[in-house]
């Protein structure tokens, strides 16, 4: 009988110390968590890091149907950007984006006023993301060798960088009288193109 209380004795006392150590074991396992909580479930519960990308080499790509003369008529403009870029946060180094425009009244005169109305555009990363851009105020400029400056600023509403400021600069050279005189203009190219969506 004294083996038997002396054995049922030895086991109460094992439960009782191994329920110590399963309770010291939780309490560490949320120390630890509480400590250094990327290495729990919170990971996936953090807020987005912030992307830069910075495009100083680009492209846009304008093609004017009808050609631009010195006539103003509605004009339907089919835009190419083509962006090189850098990121010190992303994998992104070229983008793309593709739209249109219908202008009631343009032409040879005021196409490059860039007659702006709050305009969204989607640009294609070449890691397959997008960053949908709502520009929200343009200006122009004219420099001395009578190109035309355009700055529009605006910021990402989806996509990679969402919540970011965006700043978009465009120089378009002078139109040839002659061409528009006569023939027309059917397209033109930027002479520089950027664009920058900056970290908050």
């Amino acid at each position: 009988m004294k083996t038997d209380s002396s054995r049922k004795t030895r086991r109460l006392r094992w439960y009782a110390v191994m329920s110590v150590v399963g309770m010291a074991v939780a309490s560490l396992m949320v120390s630890s968590q509480t400590a250094n909580p990327a290495s729990g479930p919170s990971r996936t519960a953090t807020a987005s890091t912030p992307t830069d990308i910075t495009c100083l080499i680009g492209n846009r790509h304008t093609h004017f149907s009808p050609p631009l003369t010195n006539t103003p008529r509605p004009t339907q403009l089919d835009i190419t950007e083509t962006l090189h870029c850098t990121s010190l946060s992303s994998s992104v180094r070229s983008g793309r984006a593709d739209y249109s425009l219908s202008i009631p009244q343009t032409s040879c005169l005021l196409s490059l006023q860039d007659p702006f109305t709050q305009r969204t555009v989607l640009y294609r990363w070449n890691t397959g993301q997008t960053s949908t851009v709502t520009f929200e105020t343009s200006t122009s400029a004219r420099a001395a060798d009578g190109s035309i400056v355009i700055t529009s600023t605006g910021k990402v509403t989806s996509g990679l960088a969402t919540g970011q400021p965006a700043t978009r600069a465009t120089t378009e050279a002078n139109l040839g009288l002659l061409a528009c005189a006569t023939t027309g203009i059917e397209e033109t190219n930027s002479t520089t193109h950027t664009l920058v969506i900056a970290p908050l």
